[in-house]
């Protein structure tokens, strides 16, 4: 047994956590969530106000965490968290329900992303409509899902999920030098997208001073709430180098260094996003878009920014995608030792 606790080496530097901070965090969330948030808030300068605070709640919540990892720098995260904070069966549950549902689920859903729009370019294979619906599941409270829709979607979503996997078993330091390539690709992407929205000169910060009609029902702070709900989720991922903590050089030193550098870069990133797409499109669009990054790009540089935005979220999503796999693994393997 001894042996088994002492496969995993700290390998991982302080860039390896940065990047596995700002690639957990960077998936979908920022290219879909924004038009919603307008709606709900009907200010520009309210919208961006949301991702500042939520950054900034979300990086006093991580350093919290810090410290606790700090104390325990071991494998395992939350697991071991709870573990010692609240005794072996609170930290079982927890466990057992990251590996059945919600760590599982979220892969899942982060590469299924990625396949969506791979099917931009390779048009992937699928079934006809008839065979689609031919075999369905009943699932209490959701209702009726289909395993043969989108079979192509679904069969490269497992293969990107395995071939990850793979690369973990493989190497921890061949994952963290794949998570750092595709966090600065995406960081390139993320850069390129605002600095040519900026620099094309169609658009407008007039449009910031604009303001559209929101639903009064929730009332200005209910809809502030729901605001802040919809952008704590993209920026959640920053917890994943807790899962790693065991593996991580000088943990006390380099984890709460790469959290505040990390979610201090995401709070800059998704603020110049917004700023970008509120220049791009007038306040009205922006609100009623149901593809706000493809939406701005398209405003700017044509038919040509559609096939820019796929390729920016298949970058971030391959990323995150990585940084899911390569850390909650880890949970399961915790539970094992």
């Amino acid at each position: 047994m001894a042996t088994a606790v002492n496969t995993l080496q700290r390998s991982l530097n302080s860039r390896t956590v940065i990047a596995m901070v700002i690639g957990g965090i960077i998936g979908s969330g920022i290219f879909m969530k924004p038009s919603l948030m307008l709606q709900q808030l009907g200010s520009p300068w309210l919208l961006i106000s949301v991702w500042v605070v939520a950054g900034l709640l979300t990086l006093f919540g991580s350093l919290t965490n810090a410290e606790v990892a700090a104390m325990y720098p071991e494998t395992g995260g939350q697991y071991v968290f709870f573990q010692k904070m609240y005794g072996n069966g609170f930290a079982f549950l927890y466990g057992w329900a990251a590996f059945a549902v919600f760590n599982t689920a979220g892969n899942a859903s982060i590469a299924y992303v990625f396949s969506e729009y791979a099917n931009y370019f390779l048009q992937l294979p699928r079934f006809n409509d008839a065979t689609e619906r031919s075999v369905r599941l009943y699932i209490p409270y959701i209702g009726y899902v289909f395993p043969l829709a989108n079979l192509g979607v679904k069969m490269l979503t497992i293969s990107l999920i395995s071939f990850f996997t793979l690369i973990n078993i493989r190497s921890v330091a061949l994952s963290g030098s794949l998570q750092r390539l595709l966090t600065v690709m995406k960081g390139v992407a993320i850069f390129l997208l605002i600095a040519g929205i900026f620099g094309s000169g169609n658009g407008s910060f007039s449009h910031l001073s604009e303001t559209v009609t929101r639903n009064e029902s929730l009332g200005l702070t209910g809809a502030y709430v729901a605001a802040l709900a919809g952008a704590f989720w993209a920026y959640d991922g920053w917890n994943n180098i807790m899962f790693v903590a065991g593996e991580v050089k000088e943990p006390q030193k380099n984890i709460p260094r790469g959290l505040f550098i990390g979610v201090t870069a995401c709070i800059l990133i998704y603020s110049l996003v917004n700023l970008s797409y509120l220049y791009a499109l007038p306040v009205k669009e922006m609100a009623a878009s149901d593809f706000v990054a493809a939406d701005a790009a398209t405003a700017v540089w044509g038919a040509i920014g559609g096939a820019l935005v796929a390729l920016l979220v298949m970058l971030s999503t391959v990323g995150a995608a990585n940084a899911n796999v390569f850390s909650m693994a880890r949970v399961t393997y915790a539970m094992g030792q």
